[in-house]
């Protein structure tokens, strides 16, 4: 018979055996466990934030430049949050099969979940087409390249779901969380420095901390774990391929 402690140590990051048990007395992944209980006690609420001061300050106090920076800053994180929403759901957690990760992803998912509510509210509050925003990608060539290259590094494991391609997704998502989020947060920050569209910046606050905090980390402990369980991947044609993603993602950015 099968013990609990043969169970728990055969776990693996992904593409292992899966016990459905779900017992988090006995973890393998004490760091996962850590993040989920972050996760936790960030726990926050787009709803409170009040953004009605920023419905008159983008009317009558920005500028057209700011206005323009603000709405494509805006259209692509909350295009970014709602790929990365499906993403954790039907792809990257599709194939996790070690419970306490799939505990920390789908966590992360309902606070990416989260981060769409709030640029709702967001994008509600200063148009009166909420579909110029969100379709603003469609009349912005940067904004679609943008979106397209985030949406193919998610197509290389739901075309083909190896482990060689987890890690290849892993790396994706580290950029995701650690360069596209960032530099679209500044443009709130910038506004907010001048005294404009603070609720704007406080939401994103929130939002950068569970970014920051615990969705980056969750991501670069899964890549030290498989990488751990998978030596034999991360050959040198790996290396050419995750800074080939980095130094595109980089460049879109520039």
């Amino acid at each position: 018979m099968t013990t609990t402690t043969e169970i728990t140590n055969a776990r693996r990051i992904a593409f292992g055996p899966e016990d459905k048990l779900t017992n988090m007395s006995r973890i393998k992944y004490q760091w996962a466990i850590d993040i989920y209980d972050r996760q936790e006690a960030n726990t926050w609420f787009p709803k409170s934030i009040p953004l009605g001061d920023d419905r008159q300050c983008y009317r009558n106090d920005l500028n057209e430049r700011e206005k323009n920076a603000y709405d494509k800053a805006l259209a692509f994180v909350s295009n970014l949050d709602g790929i990365q929403f499906n993403n954790l759901i039907h792809n990257i957690g599709s194939h996790i099969t070690a419970p306490e990760v799939s505990l920390a992803i789908a966590r992360q998912a309902a606070e990416e979940g989260v981060h769409v509510r709030a640029y709702q509210f967001m994008v509600e509050a200063v148009s009166m087409n909420p579909e110029s925003v969100y379709m603003l990608f469609q009349s912005d060539g940067m904004l679609a390249r943008k979106n397209e290259f985030i949406m193919s590094s998610s197509r290389v494991l739901s075309d083909d779901p190896t482990p060689a391609n987890f890690a290849r997704a892993i790396v994706g998502n580290v950029i995701l969380e650690g360069i596209y989020f960032y530099s679209a947060f500044l443009v709130f920050y910038t506004l907010a420095r001048n005294n404009k569209m603070l609720g704007s910046a406080d939401m994103i606050k929130y939002i950068n901390r569970d970014e920051g905090e615990t969705h980056l980390d969750l991501f670069t402990n899964m890549h030290h774990a498989f990488r751990e369980e998978n030596p034999d991947l991360y050959d040198e044609q790996f290396r050419q391929d995750a800074l080939k993603l980095i130094k595109d993602a980089v460049d879109l950015e520039i």
